[in-house]
C-alpha cells in the first residue's frame, strides 16, 4: 500500500511520479493488480477490457495519474475500484470516515481473497487511509483502512508512507525540519529517498513506527499544484 498527496484537484505530482516509478519493480515481485482509491467501477471495467484508459474527469483526467495507470496496464496489470459508495453526508464527521474506512478495508479483502498467494495487488490511496492504526479526532476515533485490511484480510500489508514532508496548505510554506536535517542527504538521491522503518541507522530511532507504516518517502519536491 502507498500513498499520494491531494486535496480537491490540487497533487503533489512527486507522489505520483514515485509511484510510477514502483510499477516495474512491483511487477517484479509478482504484483498484476492496481488498486486505487480514484477509480470508479465502470473505469475500470472499460480499462481492463479495452487495455487503454478512456476519458475521465477529475482525477482521473490528470496526466500523472493517468500514467501510473497506464504503464500497469502496460505491463498486464488489472485495476481495481475499491471506494465505498456512501450516501450524501457530512464526509468530515467521525462516523462517515468510520463507515468509509471500513467500506473501503472490506471491498480490498473481498478482491485480495480472490487472489492466488502467488499473485500482489499494490494500493493506491490518499494520504493516511492506509496506516495501520487509528486516529484519534475530536468527535472520536477513526480506525484507518490499512488497519481494518489487516484485521479482516488476515494479512500485514507493507505500507510506504510518501506524504510526510508535503506542504498540504498554501500556509505551508516551510520545510518541515526532517528535511532540513536531510537536505544534503535527499539532494545526492535526486531530492527523493526513503528508508524501511526498523532498518537501522538515525532516521528510524525516530517515532516513525507510530504512524503504521514500514517505510518513509522523504523529498524535496513536496510542493502541492
Amino acid at each position: 500500500m502507498v500513498n499520494e498527496a491531494h486535496d480537491g484537484l490540487r497533487r503533489c505530482i512527486r507522489t505520483r511520479h514515485v509511484g510510477a516509478r514502483m510499477i516495474e519493480p512491483a511487477h517484479a515481485a509478482g504484483v498484476r493488480h492496481l488498486a486505487m482509491e480514484a477509480l470508479t467501477p465502470a473505469f475500470a471495467a472499460a480499462a481492463n477490457r479495452d487495455r487503454c484508459l478512456g476519458p475521465g474527469g477529475g482525477y482521473l483526467a490528470q496526466s500523472d495519474l493517468r500514467e501510473l495507470m497506464t504503464d500497469a496496464l502496460g505491463l498486464g496489470w488489472s485495476l481495481v475500484a475499491y471506494e465505498a459508495d456512501l450516501s450524501p453526508g457530512d464526509p468530515h464527521l467521525t462516523a462517515t470516515r468510520n463507515i468509509r474506512q471500513a467500506r473501503q478495508a472490506h471491498n480490498l479483502a473481498r478482491f485480495f481473497g480472490r487472489l492466488s498467494a502467488s499473485v500482489g495487488l499494490m494500493v493506491w490511496c490518499g494520504w493516511s487511509h492506509h496506516f495501520k492504526r487509528s486516529l484519534r479526532l475530536p468527535d472520536g476515533k477513526v480506525e484507518l483502512m490499512g488497519s481494518r485490511f489487516r484485521r479482516e484480510a488476515g494479512v500485514t500489508p507493507f505500507c510506504i508512507d510518501q506524504c510526510l514532508t508535503v506542504r498540504r496548505n498554501v500556509d505551508h510554506r516551510r520545510d518541515p525540519a526532517v528535511v532540513k536535517r536531510h537536505r544534503r542527504t535527499l539532494a545526492r538521491f535526486g531530492g527523493t529517498a526513503g528508508f524501511v522503518v526498523g532498518g537501522g541507522g538515525r532516521l528510524t530511532r525516530m517515532h516513525w513506527a507510530g504512524r503504521g507504516v514500514d517505510a518513509v518517502i522523504l523529498s524535496l519536491h513536496n510542493e502541492m499544484q
